[in-house]
């Protein structure tokens, strides 16, 4: 299954001493503390999501995807169960947008994110025209229509909003949605055929962690470098969002379970263990994947030349292959009648062998969905 295996065994103190640092390693690393090169056995889909602590989520159905990748044997509708039972929810966090996270984790979070969330609102509220006494309007509907367990589609709310006399053009309701969110009053309901549905988090989210700022801030902080590997505090400052101060202070209260080295003028940190299992495979990962959107800089994993097709110059991170720890191309999803066909572009002529990875990939994605799949493989 794997392309090649390299296996370092040594102390905390001399993990990165003993590695010649170069950009496949430093990707091979990513790919394993993200569970891609040897998925999770026996992992949950909360499991994976827990970990991972937040998974942009705008393309649902890409996301869905994401969690299959980081655990052996998970289903496209294990992963809509999860959601449905409200294991894991959908919400705006970190830069803000759309993401994954844990039931559990959804208190701590907001709280945590929340604040700058809302400075980064008020220019496009104002250019809306949403006012305060629109918010604390939005606030009363969603408690009235929501309770007692409901949960409605945005569709159905837009149309409750609109009959009680509320602007809802452009994209003024999903303000109001967001604004009810970061309160910790609405939250992602059950799914509705295809359609997402919104539900009071009092009613939805029953055990939920709590924890002060600092700790928060510690714990997020925590949980991206266990799970991203090796990364840079720029990188964690663009995947957080969180105020550079926030995040300094955080990077010094656990400084003391990472190592650093430097290399092109950057400071790297990154949680070692005892043993740690390098490998290299080839890849389908979804659009916005977390090893790509989890770095301010992808220069390791992604060569300069194809950046630009790779992710699009107003922020569209596509789906791509990897192949050997490296993007080597994208590809894409189309429905034909009762099928998908897999089309996969490569930046550049591969071995036969990594095609046969690549092929093996594809049968999955087919397991994954339920959906017969059919595979085109073609060079640019």
């Amino acid at each position: 299954m794997f392309i090649s295996l390299n296996i370092y065994v040594c102390s905390r103190k001399s993990f990165l001493a003993e590695m010649k640092i170069n950009k496949k390693e430093l990707s091979d690393i990513r790919l394993n503390y993200q569970s891609l090169s040897e998925p999770d056995e026996d992992a949950s889909v909360v499991d994976v999501v827990r970990k991972m602590c937040a998974m942009q989520a705008q393309d649902f159905t890409a996301a869905k995807w994401a969690i299959a990748c980081r655990a052996n044997g998970l289903s496209e509708q294990d992963i809509t169960n999860a959601y449905d039972k409200g294991e894991i929810l959908r919400t705006h966090l970190l830069r803000p947008t759309w993401h994954f996270i844990a039931a559990e984790d959804i208190r701590w979070l907001l709280k945590l994110t929340a604040p700058h969330i809302r400075s980064v609102l008020k220019y496009r509220d104002h250019q809306l025209g949403i006012t305060r006494k629109d918010l604390e309007k939005s606030s009363k509907l969603f408690e009235k229509f929501l309770s007692q367990d409901e949960q409605l589609t945005v569709s159905e709310l837009k149309h409750i909003f609109e009959k009680e006399g509320m602007d809802v053009h452009e994209n003024s309701f999903y303000h109001y949605a967001m604004h009810a969110e970061l309160n910790e009053q609405i939250c992602s309901g059950s799914l509705e055929g295809k359609e997402v549905t919104y539900a009071l988090m009092d009613e939805r989210v029953l055990v939920a962690k709590e924890m002060p700022r600092e700790e928060a801030v510690a714990e997020l902080i925590s949980r991206y470098f266990r799970s991203r590997g090796v990364a840079t505090l720029p990188d964690f400052l663009w995947w957080s969002g969180l105020p550079a101060k926030d995040a300094r202070a955080g990077l010094e209260s656990i400084r003391g379970s990472l190592e650093t080295f430097e290399t092109e003028g950057e400071t790297y940190f990154l949680f070692s263990g005892t043993q740690k299992i390098i490998k290299r495979e080839n890849l389908l990962l979804p659009a916005f994947d977390e090893f790509l959107i989890s770095y301010r800089s992808r220069k390791w994993s992604i060569p300069n030349d194809v950046q630009p097709t790779a992710i699009s110059s107003n922020g569209i991170f596509r789906p791509v292959v990897v192949v050997d720890g490296q993007v080597a191309g994208i590809w894409k999803r189309t429905a034909k009648g009762k099928r998908y066909v897999l089309e996969l572009t490569l930046f550049g002529p591969i071995a036969e062998k990594d095609k046969g990875e690549l092929v093996k990939r594809c049968e999955e994605y087919g397991v994954f969905t339920g959906v017969e799949t059919a595979i085109n493989i073609v060079n640019r």
